[in-house]
């Protein structure tokens, strides 16, 4: 059901305190004795960012209204022999009413993997989320799944985005689930491992308590820790893991190069010649450039640096308002550099592109970062393969860990005969 504290002059279905027991009903937070407002009412700490709380106040639970629809299953490839058995994989998962564990690398197809568990719930006229970290994401996956679901209605969910009516298929960043109370049939959560979902208490108890008592749930995530895997383990759940993409391809590793600093601070702020002379050499090759940057700062900077230098730049960061137009612009390979924070480390996907990673042993790369940076490139099979290159002033943990990670996938890969090249 829709949740909120007024409820827009819809049909009301049910409406109930607030705060029930010392426990939030809008986000499920125990409320501790000392979350006390100015008139020594009772609030939500918890979920403040999304509007107060108190007690007193009413929240309205609401069903949100479908019109039964001939969905249609568009797809324009085959999947891979590998990407069928994981798909299978998923669909006896939800079936059995186990939840389905996905890892897969990078560029695997983790979304095309999904589609026929996504058709078998519309069929059955069934409600979907498929739910994101990311705002850039929701709205580039939103696009995907209206080409191949056509029939289907499909409503990208975020901070500027709050409709969802008839909406089959809601695509929302985890921060949206706040709004619902056991309404989806199938909740599918991509990038678990990701900033700002992983470890947040908040997050994970949205996540929850948007999905039916009988709900389906599906986690993916690209990368993961030793520990999350035996804990599912323990608890007998079934996992499937595939650790090559579908162009049979190994994934490409980082090549490292030393710098004693990425910028000197002179009368003008100079790149360092080895960041900038790897730039030109691939403008020369008519290659596109990804650069990650640690802080929106260093960005700025560096874009001024290479202009300096007659180089055609972009810049982007979250707190861009025009970086879908600037996105959009390196699409369509208007422009050869775009500059980024690891706002862009995951789902997006440029044919052909190289990747500049500056300052990489900056605290803000770790290892799944890092990972998911590597990930942009060779996506595309035309295109399998890209150069990484991380200009670094030491090697640490972070880069070491990532490495390995690239390396274990591509072995297994290989034991599996899912790559057809040697490593």
């Amino acid at each position: 059901m829709k949740q909120s504290l007024s409820n827009f002059g819809l049909s009301e279905t049910h409406k109930l305190q607030a705060i029930i027991h010392n426990t939030c009903q809008r986000c499920g937070a125990i409320i501790q004795q000392d979350w006390i407002d100015d008139y020594f009412r009772l609030y939500c700490k918890d979920c403040e960012a999304f509007g107060r709380i108190v007690e007193g106040d009413v929240l309205f639970r609401y069903h949100r209204p479908l019109i039964k629809k001939n969905h249609l299953l568009k797809l324009e490839f085959e999947l891979s022999n590998e990407q069928i058995k994981a798909s299978q994989y998923l669909l006896n998962s939800v079936i059995s009413q186990h939840i389905g564990y996905l890892y897969a690398v990078c560029g695997a197809g983790k979304t095309e993997i999904l589609y026929e568990t996504i058709f078998h719930f519309l069929q059955k006229n069934q409600v979907i989320c498929f739910s994101i970290p990311r705002t850039d994401v929701v709205i580039e996956l939103s696009k995907r799944l209206t080409k191949i679901f056509p029939n289907t209605v499909i409503k990208p969910l975020y901070n500027k985005e709050k409709d969802d009516s008839l909406a089959d298929i809601v695509v929302s960043t985890v921060h949206q689930l706040i709004q619902y109370y056991e309404e989806f049939d199938l909740l599918i959560l991509d990038e678990a491992d990701a900033f700002p979902y992983k470890s947040n208490d908040l997050l994970t108890r949205l996540v929850k308590r948007a999905l039916k008592p009988d709900g389906a749930f599906i986690m993916m995530s690209a990368t993961y820790e030793n520990h999350e895997l035996k804990a599912i383990d323990k608890k007998n759940l079934p996992i499937y893991q595939l650790p090559a993409r579908y162009h049979q391809h190994q994934l490409d590793t980082f090549t490292i190069i030393y710098v004693d600093e990425v910028m000197k601070m002179n009368q003008s702020i100079t790149i360092h010649n080895d960041i900038l002379q790897w730039i030109i050499s691939k403008l020369n090759a008519s290659i596109q450039l990804m650069l990650f940057v640690p802080t929106i700062a260093i960005g700025t900077l560096l874009e001024q640096s290479l202009k300096r230098h007659g180089l055609n730049c972009l810049n982007v960061s979250s707190v861009d308002h025009h970086r879908a137009m600037k996105i959009n612009q390196f699409r369509a390979n208007k422009t050869p550099i775009l500059i980024t924070t690891t706002l862009l480390e995951r789902g997006i996907t440029i044919k052909g592109v190289h990747i500049g990673i500056i300052d990489a042993s900056h605290v803000v790369f770790n290892r799944h970062t890092l990972i998911q940076i590597a990930g942009r490139v060779g996506r595309h099979k035309a295109s399998p393969s890209g150069e990484i290159v991380l200009f670094t002033r030491r090697m640490n943990i972070e880069i070491k860990a990532a490495k390995k990670y690239i390396q274990l996938m591509n072995k297994e890969a290989y034991n599996r005969g899912l790559i057809n090249n040697d490593l």
